[in-house]
């Protein structure tokens, strides 16, 4: 009995090792290291299930296992998982082309006609990553906050409809596309006769059980979705993904995607769920394979099967190592580079590796927050010596007006991008105080200062072309970026 107790305690104190170290390695990450703003993981190996949350959700909540995550692109995996599913009912077959299911009046070229829907959940399709369009280009750089809003499944069609042969040659070799899951989705819809959100929910959510998972649209004043957050810790906006939900517009919570792990570890040979867990395609090194919306690929000898998913303000990720019986699940409210975090969890390494750093946009933070005090001293000093009569070039009120804009843009660019995880926000901070007590100086000058200097015609529209270029530029600084 004794010897029973020993054992039996022995057993506990390595659970609650294991559980205090996934902690304490999730605690890490977020005070530590800065990678996230908040976190929710959960592990689970042949011994026990592990949870650990850390980090804000929101100005006023602390993440819970309760806490709603964007999940990105791991709708992907739902996404394949409901063509296995639809495929295993007789409605499509892994085989059905485009031709088969494309509406009218939208004609394919016969090249992109013939490709199978298996090919658009294993990302060899041919498809791009996205329409290559002037349409999708100016969303990309004009709303990059929230670049699919608004976007309609006849905008899918009309891109792919616009596609020739020489857009697929790349067919039968792995690309990763975010059109062509989308594609997918859309596609289902039309075979099926139902939309694909409800195709997903009624054929797929609810069968696993997945009750809290649900489309972020659906969701964006619900007080328990994480509030989104940049790479560099700053507030981010929700991606509304619209006709490209199938690609990556669900968001869910760390108990659905714990069901959802769990479910594909014990997934059933001939099942819809192990079937899109198996290897649909693999390339001839064999390095890497696809199955139907899962990633496949080996690492230290191990087969892996996973996918990650990223969106404006959210990172995601599952994982399975089925060899060893582990699985992982990562859910963050800030858009970062994860997948090294969840790999080591995964692969229960005993160091994660190094945070990953953006040496450009540091050296960006650290020369463009001085730049704008610097901007406005040398606007000062020109003033000055204009009113002297030493300037060799005097500016002006419509000079000073510029400046200021340009300087406004600059410390609104750096806010948006600077790296705030690495650099103390208070260097930023810094910079606009100087900037302002520079202003104040400058001001007094103004006053004494023309509106214009004398320029030709051709000299004169160009400055004002120049200001309204940066008054431009600063407002999508700031409201767009």
């Amino acid at each position: 009995m004794t010897r029973f107790l020993a054992l039996t305690g022995l057993l506990l104190a390595a659970l609650n090792t294991a559980a205090s170290s996934l902690q304490e390695q999730v605690d890490a990450y977020v005070a530590q290291s800065r990678q996230a703003q908040g976190i929710a993981v959960a592990l689970l190996t042949p011994e026990e299930l592990t949870r650990a949350v850390s980090g804000q959700a929101g100005p006023n909540g602390v993440v819970s296992e309760d806490t709603l995550f964007e999940i990105g692109s791991v709708t992907k995996v739902l996404t394949g998982l409901l063509l296995a599913q639809l495929s295993d009912d007789g409605v499509v077959s892994l085989d059905t082309t485009l031709g088969d299911l494309m509406p009218e009046p939208w004609a394919l070229d016969p090249a992109v006609a013939a490709i199978r829907l298996q090919e658009l959940a294993t990302h060899t399709s041919g498809l791009p990553r996205l329409p290559n369009n002037p349409s999708m280009l100016w969303r990309q750089i004009a709303r990059p906050a929230d670049p699919y809003a608004g976007l309609s499944n006849e905008d899918i069609f009309a891109a792919v409809a616009d596609l020739a042969a020489e857009d697929v040659s790349t067919r039968g070799e792995f690309a990763y596309s975010n059109l062509g899951p989308a594609l997918l989705g859309r596609l289902l819809e039309v075979a099926a006769g139902e939309p694909y959100e409800t195709l997903l929910e009624e054929r797929v959510l609810a069968p696993l059980g997945l009750d809290q998972t649900t489309f972020t649209d659906r969701v964006l004043d619900d007080p328990g979705l994480a509030r989104p957050h940049r790479e560099n810790l700053r507030p981010a906006r929700h991606w509304r993904l619209d006709a490209y939900n199938p690609a990556g517009g669900l968001s869910a919570d760390l108990e659905d995607m714990i069901t959802l792990l769990q479910a594909a570890m014990a997934a059933e040979p001939g099942s819809p769920l192990a079937a899109s867990m198996a290897m649909h395609w693999a390339a001839e090194s064999g390095e890497q394979a696809s199955g139907l919306g899962w990633a496949i690929s080996e690492r230290d000898g191990e087969r892996m099967i996973w996918h990650n998913g990223r969106t404006g303000g959210y990172y995601a990720f599952i994982g399975v190592l089925p060899d060893s019986g582990r699985g992982l699940v990562m859910l963050s409210n800030t858009s970062h580079a994860g997948d090294g975090f969840a790999f080591s969890l995964l692969r229960g390494d005993d160091s994660p590796p190094a945070p990953e750093r953006n040496w450009f946009l540091l050296g960006l933070t650290l020369v463009l927050v001085p730049l704008a005090p610097m901007m406005v001293f040398g606007l000062r000093s020109q003033a000055r010596a204009t009113l002297e009569g030493a300037a060799k070039k005097p500016v002006d009120r419509f000079h000073f007006a510029g400046t200021m804009i340009e300087t406004t843009f600059v410390l609104a660019l750096i806010w948006k991008l600077g790296v705030w995880n690495v650099v103390p926000l208070a260097y930023w901070w810094a910079g606009l105080i100087a900037t302002l007590g520079l202003l104040v100086l400058a001001l007094l000058l103004v006053p004494r200062l023309p509106w214009w200097q004398p320029a030709s015609r051709s000299r004169f529209a160009l400055r004002w072309a120049g200001v309204g270029f940066t008054m431009v530029l600063m407002l999508w600084a700031l409201l767009l970026l």
